[in-house]
């Protein structure tokens, strides 16, 4: 049977404010916000069982946000799960009670607009798939939940919590990843998430993060599946994805491509030249490439197939996206396809993402060593580390290096927060040092 919540607020149990007149149960669907514009809130005062919670709006002009309250309380909740297929506007769904699964059930997030948040502890051992191209934020560390996790269409999981995970389960990526939001969870002002899932992709995937997501776990990229790395929400932000497997686990890169569009991607040597990059092409969009103890040699040995070209182990590099270092100096440097038009774009040197102790990931500078030309105003862009830093926000001093010319401006960003250096790092500001042959008549 399927119970319509007829009012703004009340208890769970109050049976006059169900259509029809009880209170659902364990073969039972509860739906909210049906109908009305108000925000709705109905409060567990006691554990309650249920088959799924719906928050479809029957039309357009139904649009509330939707509370389920009763922190400390448990939902019992059965195979319709959690269903917002038809989310529209901007309101939110929100689950504050802790959630047993009592079977395998998906939960759906229509729209990326109206944020799902469960906020309660999720436990149990039965497969949980989450739906549609909504994000579902996680906000409890969730050591009881045992099952495994099927990520399917564009959305998310996001991790939004100290400690946040979803559990010990396997993930598969089958359109979809578990990310991480802004929310610091250790020093520093991003969210920091490690997690020890084994990851198998299934199909094209899009990973979203805001945070620093680390998996330490087994990774299999499965035949000829893409993944995309964006960000959660419409605002840019330099999140970033490290795949670093631990002692005992394997990765195994698959053939797809690897497309960096809003945030950062991690690569390193995980043993007998082996990158944690699906090896058939990388695609350097908006988001950041970053070599964790890796030298340009070693990443441009997995990309022989040469730069904007066709094939396997091939490369592009497009406007906004850009590199950083991590444990050792990166200097890149022309061949295999790199020419005098392959920095004359917009790009960015650095990320801002923290690790766990607040101290910056990428914590070393990036020399670009390639004769350039450019052809019209280029912004380089130096992010500034940001508030919250343990160590000095301004200690990575990139630089230019080689001969600049052409009729081109050099534009900084972000403007009035980078310096031109003398490469020592000790100015007040972000530095980028030129350091090249620069005859470039479009001034600075």
């Amino acid at each position: 049977l399927e119970y319509i919540w007829n009012t703004t607020t009340g208890n769970w149990t109050e049976s006059a404010k169900w259509t029809p007149n009880g209170t659902p149960g364990a073969t039972d669907t509860a739906w909210l916000g049906k109908t009305g514009t108000t925000a709705q809130v109905v409060t567990l005062l006691a554990n309650q069982d249920v088959m799924g919670l719906r928050f479809t709006p029957d039309n357009a002009g139904s649009l509330c946000a939707v509370t389920v309250d009763g922190a400390g309380m448990t939902l019992n909740l059965g195979s319709a799960g959690l269903n917002d297929a038809g989310s529209r506007g901007g309101t939110s769904r929100t689950i504050n009670p802790d959630i047993v699964l009592t079977a395998a059930q998906d939960w759906q997030s229509g729209d990326n607009r109206c944020p799902m948040y469960v906020n309660g502890d999720v436990s149990g051992a039965f497969t949980l798939t989450r739906k549609g191209n909504g994000n579902i934020f996680i906000a409890r560390p969730n050591p009881d939940f045992s099952g495994n996790v099927i990520g399917q269409n564009s959305g998310a999981f996001v991790l939004n919590g100290d400690g946040a995970t979803l559990g010990t389960g396997a993930f598969t990526f089958a359109g979809s990843g578990v990310g991480a939001s802004a929310k610091a969870t250790g020093g520093g002002n991003v969210g920091v998430y490690a997690l020890t899932n084994d990851v198998t992709v299934t199909a094209n995937s899009t990973l979203r993060t805001e945070g620093l997501v680390r998996y330490t776990g087994s990774f299999a990229g499965g035949a000829a599946f893409n993944l995309t790395v964006d960000r959660v929400r419409d605002y840019p932000n330099y999140g970033l994805f490290s795949f670093d497997p631990g002692a005992g686990e394997s990765y195994t890169p698959g053939t797809g491509t690897t497309t960096l569009s809003n945030a950062g991607y991690a690569v390193k040597d995980v043993g007998g030249g082996v990158l944690t990059l699906n090896s058939e092409n990388l695609n350097i969009g908006g988001g950041i490439l970053v070599l964790d103890n890796l030298s340009w040699a070693d990443l441009m040995a997995n990309r022989s197939g040469g730069y904007n070209t066709a094939g396997a182990n091939t490369w592009q590099f497009s406007g906004g996206g850009g590199f950083a270092a991590r444990g050792t100096p990166v200097e890149i440097t022309a061949g295999n396809g790199i020419g005098t038009s392959t920095f004359d774009r917009n790009f960015t040197l650095g990320i801002t993402t923290r690790d766990a102790d607040g101290t910056l990931f990428a914590n070393q500078p990036v020399t670009v060593n390639v004769a350039t030309v450019l052809t019209a105003v280029r912004t380089v862009s130096v992010p500034c580390t940001g508030a919250g830093a343990t160590d000095n926000p301004y200690t990575v001093a990139h630089v230019l290096k080689g001969t600049w010319s052409g009729p081109g401006a050099l534009a900084m960003a972000p403007a009035n927060t980078v310096g031109l250096g003398t490469g020592t790092g000790d100015s007040t500001l972000p530095e980028l040092v030129l350091a090249g042959a620069n005859a470039w008549t479009g001034g600075i």
